[in-house]
C-alpha cells in the first residue's frame, strides 16, 4: 500500500466523519429547536392570557369611571388605575410582537438576539410593575371600596398624610431594591435568595426565556466543537 492509497483512505474517513458531524449537528439542532419553540409557546400563551386580563380590568375600570360622573375624588384614582393597567397591557402586546418576530429558520445568533430583546423588555416591564405596585394597591382599595378621599381627609387628616408619605417613600425603596439586585458587588446569602425568584434581574426574569437561551447556547457550543 503506497502513500496515495493511505491518503485516499484518510480522506475517505475524513468525509465520513464530516458527514457524521453534520448529521449529529442537524439532529441536535432539531431537538433543541423543538424545546426552544416549546418554551416560546408557553410564553406566548401566558402573554395572551396576561393581555386579556389587563384589557378586562381596563374595561371594568372605564365603566366604573363612567358611572362615577362628577365624582372627581373617584374619577382621578380610577383614571390612574386605567393608565397603569393599559401601560402593562400594551407592554404585553409589545412582547407578543417580539415573539412573533422570532423566525426559527434564521441563524442561531439572530434568534438569540431576538430572544434577548424580549428578555430585556420583560425585565423592564416587571420592574415597572414592582415600582408602581404599592400605588396600584392603594388605588384599587380606593376604587373598590368607593373611598371618598376628601371625606377621609376631613375625618382623619393624619391617616391620609401617613399613608401618602408611605406611598411616596416606597418609590425610592423600590429603586434601591432594584439597584441592590443589579449590583456587581458580592451579595450575602440572604440577598442572593431574594434575588433568585425576584423577576427583577436577567437571571430571574423568565424561566422559559432562560431555558430557550440555554438550548440555543448548547447548539452553539456543539457547533464550536467542530
Amino acid at each position: 500500500m503506497d502513500t496515495s492509497d493511505l491518503k485516499e483512505i484518510w480522506n475517505s474517513y475524513d468525509e465520513k466523519l464530516e458527514a457524521n458531524w453534520v448529521l449529529n449537528y442537524h439532529i441536535l439542532k432539531e431537538l433543541k429547536m423543538e424545546k426552544v419553540q416549546s418554551a416560546i409557546k408557553k410564553m406566548r400563551n401566558s402573554g395572551i392570557v396576561w393581555v386579556i386580563i389587563q384589557h378586562l380590568i381596563g374595561i371594568y375600570l372605564i365603566s366604573t369611571m363612567i358611572n362615577d360622573d362628577h365624582k372627581i375624588q373617584l374619577i382621578i384614582p380610577t383614571a390612574l388605575l386605567i393608565l397603569i393597567t393599559y401601560i402593562t397591557a400594551f407592554w404585553g402586546g409589545h412582547h407578543m410582537g417580539l415573539l412573533l418576530k422570532i423566525d426559527y429558520d434564521q441563524p442561531i445568533a439572530t434568534i438569540q438576539e431576538n430572544i434577548q430583546k424580549l428578555k430585556l423588555s420583560k425585565l423592564k416591564n416587571y420592574r415597572f410593575i414592582f415600582v408602581f405596585s404599592h400605588l396600584y394597591f392603594w388605588l384599587v382599595v380606593i376604587v373598590l371600596l368607593r373611598i371618598d378621599v376628601v371625606v377621609l381627609w376631613q375625618n382623619s387628616p393624619l391617616f391620609v398624610i401617613v399613608q401618602s408619605l408611605f406611598i411616596l417613600s416606597y418609590f425610592p425603596f423600590a429603586f434601591w431594591i432594584i439597584k441592590k439586585y443589579t449590583s456587581k458587588k458580592p451579595k450575602s446569602k440572604f440577598w442572593r435568595t431574594l434575588e433568585k425568584d425576584s423577576l427583577l434581574t436577567e437571571d430571574s426574569v423568565d424561566k422559559n426565556i432562560n431555558e430557550a437561551l440555554g438550548f440555543l447556547k448548547e447548539i452553539e457550543a456543539f457547533k464550536r466543537e467542530e
